[in-house]
């Protein structure tokens, strides 16, 4: 008999933002799965992505100059935005879908041709998703919760750019 998963509500989201695993090294944390929901974010909340089903391939570009701005450390390799939207599968809202005969990876991150592929996409759990493309208030509580992880300029900054001003997070 499969158990029933608990049902997703903002306090459970703000929950899983806060205890979101991110790389450290000695030049600091790597701050790319949050922009990645900051990205995600932003996407719904101007209606960009109004289906869940998150294509590599369409955030790819934003989510690198992202990374490279407000990614938190320096970058010799480069921003490598595959990073965060394959490992953000270590949190349970997030769930990476790859054709059979595909080898999902595990702790190696996917090669990017196969992140571009159109059969390749992301998903946030279905009920969270749903809740965050109706609300506004939880969309901003969720900005909000991730902003924090900068410091006040920076978050400001980024804000703008995301076009979160507009709806005063």
């Amino acid at each position: 008999m499969a158990t029933e998963r608990p049902s997703w509500n903002i306090e459970r989201f703000l929950t899983a933002i806060e205890s979101l695993r991110v790389h450290r090294n000695a030049s600091g944390e790597a701050r790319k799965k949050p922009l990645l929901l900051l990205l995600v974010l932003s996407k719904i909340h101007h209606r960009q992505l109004t289906q869940n089903r998150i294509q590599f391939s369409d955030l790819e570009s934003e989510l690198s100059g992202l990374i490279a701005d407000f990614g938190g450390r320096n970058a010799s390799g480069g921003p490598k935005p595959e990073q965060p939207f394959f490992h953000l599968t270590s949190s349970p809202f997030w769930h990476l879908r790859v054709p059979e005969g595909i080898p999902p990876g595990s702790r190696r991150t996917l090669a990017v041709s196969i992140l571009r592929r159109p059969d390749v996409h992301a998903e946030i759990d279905g009920p969270l998703f749903d809740l965050l493309a109706v609300s506004e208030r939880h969309r901003r509580r969720a900005v909000a919760s991730l902003l924090s992880k900068w410091n006040e300029q920076d978050a400001n900054r980024l804000s703008i750019k995301l076009g979160f001003d507009q709806i005063g997070a």
